[in-house]
């Protein structure tokens, strides 16, 4: 519950209403089958095997626009975050 009330304040915070793709995002599907959950090396899924998100990506002008809010801190996992180019 903690890490789907976290990723659903940072879809508000950037203005997640106006991103290009927002497939999964604030629906029943797991956190780790939305758009922009994806990683690199030892984060190739985005999730861990126990299903903590541990990368975020979204760096294809997805439109993210906003304060990234503290609360992401709660993603302890996370360790790729890349959300560059996206005006």
């Amino acid at each position: 519950f903690e890490q789907r009330y976290t990723l659903a304040v940072f879809y508000y915070a950037t203005n997640g209403d106006d991103w290009l793709t927002t497939k999964g995002w604030l629906t029943k599907d797991s956190e780790c089958d939305w758009f922009g959950i994806e990683g690199l090396s030892n984060c190739l899924d985005g999730c861990t095997s126990d299903g903590e998100v541990c990368g975020i990506r979204m760096v294809s002008g997805n439109g993210i626009n906003g304060t990234i809010p503290s609360e992401m801190g709660v993603l302890t996992e996370l360790t790729i975050f890349e959300v560059s180019i996206n005006l």
